[in-house]
């Protein structure tokens, strides 16, 4: 019995270390490339611009400016959005703070008093990023899928 016990405890702390180590190796990437909004996908079809046609391609109901947006996560925790300047006319900063939550999370606020946004990471590569939020566009809420690519 004891020896069981042993064993998953060994297990567990096991699983711990290697599900830490992958996600300070997420934050990392995320902090080391300024990232591009690629594509958002909710889980279920939506009307974000209400023009009677709901789809799950929740960019192309945003407007123009937002595709050419560039998120940055610095080291400092403090948060940038640079609006850019291809699809707008002005470019505007807007910076926020963030900060990883829990094992497989991240955190993002602009404002003291306004809530932060949550974001759960599905997955960070050298060239990619994939997270999923719970956004308020329905009553109920609905999952909505981020993809984002490096940025030069």
């Amino acid at each position: 019995m004891k020896n069981i016990l042993l064993k998953s405890s060994f297990y567990l702390v096991t699983v711990f270390l290697i599900k830490s180590s992958i996600f300070g190796q997420n934050i990392n990437l995320i902090k080391k490339n300024k990232w591009a909004i690629y594509s958002s996908v909710s889980a279920k079809p939506i009307d974000l611009n209400n023009r009677g046609t709901s789809s799950t391609n929740v960019l192309a109901q945003g407007p123009d400016c937002v595709l050419d947006d560039i998120f940055i996560f610095q080291n400092n925790n403090v948060f940038i959005l640079d609006e850019n300047r291809d699809f707008c006319e002005d470019s505007k900063l807007k910076k926020g703070v963030w900060k990883p939550i829990g094992s497989d999370s991240i955190m993002i606020k602009f404002r003291p008093n306004e809530e932060a946004l949550k974001f759960k990471i599905v997955s960070v590569t050298e060239n990619k990023m994939i997270l999923i939020a719970r956004m308020p566009f329905l009553p109920e809420g609905v999952d909505v899928t981020y993809t984002f690519i490096k940025s030069n």
